[in-house]
């Protein structure tokens, strides 16, 4: 008996940890798969139910003695049994499971106790998916049912589930005196009627298979792949030396590792060793079956064909562990089933999954089903295709070279994401295959820091890229035109001597306009215009960099982008208790000091110089698909620059030189281009010895299709290394 048992829940993914009195099976979902296949569906998560016997135990040996009641608060039961089942079942909807036990009879009490009693309403709830309870006391004036045993009163139940939706049935409860009280005789059957104190709940999922994510062409980028996972069935290895060295050199692993994956197996158990990847040949399958005790199964599994270089974008799955199940059991998710955990993988959950189906059943303590409560079938899941071209990411990459930093590349016109990329990148396919903790800790304690998503959470000062901003607020709040003239001799005093400052050019630019110094990224016209416009107001320059889109999220749906920093009075006082100076707007209009912004909010703003004034909501979606049927996601607008148009056209032109003019600082990385580029380098301390290269443009000048927002860390100037870096990406996309 408790051989056929153990069979049924190892198949089914459970663990028998003891037999209490009344062959009562208490049991959890560790132990991997047993080597026998039994015709009972197959479990997909946690044990049906703990504890759920009144007369079970724990432990190796039955005990013969009732459990100890647990101290509970005094009844509460009422001189009515109707009052008395009210409350019973008000408390059950509540899952104020300890208030039930509350109103129990002593003979119920001196049975089960609480914590068993909590423990199993907690099991089952989870078990069966229940997300709402709703309850009905069918009242008879007076109590029908009275007899010398009690009253039996009627009542409804309406369970709504996550996997088979709502269940509905009628029940009868039992009462019984107890000086002036009436307490609930309690039973399993006041669960469901069939139940009984030996019979199991168990939950057979059936999931959908998960939706892909692909590409604007249709390119995988997350889709479900067939692979052969090579296993170990302990009892019938006959040469273990021979398995060890084979396995090895197919495998690439270490004997011993390999040895740990099924030493602590039992013998009929298959003990999974590692995924082949795709396109093994098979010769290599044929080799590892020739050994005894070496299997080789065929699993569906995720698969990322573009690897590392979509990486911080499509995100990568997890399984569901302990501390998930705390909030996503209700939801129908079994222990082991897997959930994104980072990038579109995470934030499109609902949609790539469906709608999670299964199958209710009570079953014999040896799994047999015994009666269906719910079933329901799964419902496809949607496909998500995004605005990300492959091939521009793929060229992107490219010209990062391996280089710490990003690329955004983006549709000027609607804030279409064409591209997204961020180094260094990772693998999300060694977490579907199995990442062991040394390589995780490796990739975590990395200095470049892999996992951050650099054009949307990695935020930087933004050096002369930011000047564009500067100059409008100039245009628009201070009077001046390009025309207005400045001196640049290479060394600037304009807040005294104590706080000089210099031109990166050491030599001066000579007499310069505002035109001739954005083209040229002069820093002392700029410094200048900060001390000027901090003079009308020192939330002036602030203020506009706001209203620009700094500061702020830029709405991007599926992937959480950071606010960035843009510093004025208060900020300065609340965070590092000190006064704004002038000092600090003049920072901030050459894009240094404590600004920092990431390379999607400034693709945001060129994107608005750009089409002429509005910056569009950045969107990676571009719509989901079920069944053939397609759902587009429409772009949204999500401010207006505040530039008066003519001068944004003035901005334009200087953008224009800045690649074009033999004086422009990206003219080098530019000459000879098929396409006009309009654009900005900069160059941004980074607090180590080498700067932060920026570039930022749209192409081609005269009609945006394409802004392009290059920032390499801590590598030098900006029309030395980001320039050249957008160049070589442009030469690449079609015009």
């Amino acid at each position: 008996m408790h051989s056929s048992r153990r069979t049924f829940l190892k198949n089914v993914g459970l663990t028998l940890l003891s037999v209490g009195l009344g062959n009562w099976l208490v049991a959890c979902d560790s132990e991997p798969q047993a080597t026998p296949n039994l015709s009972t569906p197959t479990a997909s998560g946690p044990l049906s139910e703990l504890g759920d016997d009144p007369t079970s135990v724990q432990g190796n040996t039955p005990d013969i003695t009732p459990p100890a009641v647990s101290p509970t608060p005094e009844p509460s039961g009422s001189s009515k049994p109707n009052e008395t089942a009210q409350a019973f079942l008000k408390a059950w909807e509540e899952k104020r499971y300890s208030a039930m036990y509350a109103l129990l009879t002593t003979t119920m009490k001196t049975s089960i106790s609480t914590e068993k009693f909590v423990a199993r309403y907690n099991a089952i709830a989870e078990e069966a998916t229940i997300t709402e309870l709703m309850t009905n006391l069918n009242l008879v004036a007076p109590p029908p049912g009275k007899d010398a045993l009690g009253y039996q009163l009627p009542f409804d139940v309406t369970m709504k589930t996550a996997r088979v939706g709502d269940i509905k049935f009628q029940n009868t409860m039992v009462l019984r005196p107890e000086g002036s009280q009436w307490l609930v005789d309690w039973s399993p059957a006041l669960i469901f009627p069939q139940l009984n104190s030996v019979n199991l709940i168990h939950m057979f999922g059936n999931n959908a298979p998960r939706g892909d994510i692909r590409d604007s062409a249709g390119q995988p980028l997350a889709v479900l792949n067939q692979v052969s996972s090579v296993f170990v069935v302990p009892g019938r290895i006959e040469n273990e030396g021979q398995l060890l060295t084979v396995l090895s050199q197919e495998l690439k692993l270490d004997q011993p590792k390999i040895k740990a994956l099924y030493v602590n197996g039992r013998p009929d158990w298959l003990m999974p060793i590692k995924d082949l990847p795709p396109g093994t040949k098979q010769e290599v399958i044929d080799r590892l079956l020739k050994i005894a005790g070496v299997g080789v199964n065929d699993k569906t599994v995720r698969g990322y064909p573009a690897a590392a270089t979509t990486a911080h974008v499509v995100g990568y799955l997890g399984a569901v562990n302990d501390e998930d199940l705390k909030t996503l059991a209700i939801k129908g998710y079994k222990q082991d089933d897997l959930i994104g955990r980072t990038g579109l993988e995470a934030w499109a959950e609902e949609t790539l999954v469906g709608v999670k189906g299964g199958k209710l059943v009570i079953t014999s303590p040896e799994g047999t089903p015994i009666i269906t409560l719910a079933e329901r079938a799964s419902q496809p899941a949607s496909n998500l295709f995004l605005t990300l071209d492959l091939k521009i990411q793929k060229a992107a990459e490219a010209a990062l070279a391996g280089r710490n930093g990003s690329i955004v590349v983006m549709n000027p016109a609607d804030g279409a994401i064409l591209a997204l990329v961020s180094q260094p990148s990772f693998d999300p396919n060694t977490f579907i295959q199995g990442l062991t903790a040394q390589q995780y800790k490796a990739l975590s304690d990395d200095l470049r820091r892999p996992f951050l998503n650099r054009p949307i959470n990695g935020t930087f000062p933004t050096g002369s890229i930011f000047k564009v901003i500067t100059a409008s607020a100039a245009l628009d709040r201070a009077g001046l035109t390009m025309d207005t003239r400045f001196t640049c001799t290479g060394h600037w005093e304009g807040l005294g001597a104590k706080f000089a400052k210099d031109c990166y050019l050491k030599t001066g630019h000579g007499n310069i306009t505002l035109y001739e110094g954005l083209v040229q990224s002069c820093d002392i016209v700029f410094y200048e215009l900060g001390k000027k416009l901090d003079e009308i107001n020192p939330n002036l320059l602030p203020g506009f960099t706001k209203a620009c889109g700094l500061g702020a999220s830029c709405g991007l749906v599926g992937l959480n982008d950071s606010p960035g920093q843009v510093p004025d009075g208060k900020w300065k006082e609340d965070n590092i208790k000190q006064s704004w100076f002038s000092g600090d707007a003049v920072n901030l209009a050459i894009g240094q000091g404590y600004l920092l912004a990431s390379p999607l909010q400034m693709a945001g703003v060129y994107a608005g110089i750009a089409n002429g004034g509005s910056v569009p909501v950045p969107h990676l979606i571009a719509r989901t698909e079920k069944g053939g049927n397609a759902t587009p996601v429409a772009p949204k607008e999500r401010l207006l620059l505040p530039v008066n148009p003519i001068h944004l056209g003035n901005i334009r032109r200087a953008l224009l030189d800045v690649t074009q003019n033999p004086r422009g600082t990206a003219q080098a990385a530019f000459a000879g281009s098929k396409v006009k580029v309009a654009g900005k380098t900069g160059t941004a301390e980074s607090g180590k010895t080498a700067p932060h290269a920026w570039f930022a443009c749209y192409a081609p000048a005269e009609r945006p299709k394409y802004v392009v927002v290059v920032m390499l860390e801590e590598i030098g100037e900006g029309g030395s290394y980001a320039a050249p870096a957008a160049r070589k990406l442009i030469d690449t996309l079609s015009f």
